[in-house]
């Protein structure tokens, strides 16, 4: 029975936060998956993005659906997160 209650329940999508890998539809109907990262750990070719970067300030602290733009240079994009992926954990000292 609980097992259905879980499996049925309607849970609120998480905050995208630093440490959160996530699904984004761009504009242009391209899907990206990234990793939002300090600065320092960025890697845009490993798919690894800044939260300062134009993307990643668009969408940290979003909520899947949520749809914002942000910009390159003179040219706009608007960016969708579609899901998060996965969440990587604060680690306990």
């Amino acid at each position: 029975m609980f097992r259905d209650m879980e499996h049925n329940a309607r849970i609120a999508p998480a905050e995208v936060k630093i440490g959160s890998t996530v699904r984004v539809a761009l504009d242009d109907g391209a899907m990206l998956t990234v990793t939002i990262r300090t600065p320092k750990d960025a890697d845009p070719k490993r798919g690894i993005i800044s939260y300062e970067s134009p993307l990643g300030r668009a969408i940290l602290n979003t909520r899947e659906a949520y749809c914002d733009e942000y910009a390159l240079g003179e040219k706009t994009f608007r960016a969708r997160v579609v899901e998060e992926v996965a969440r990587r954990r604060n680690r306990q000292k």
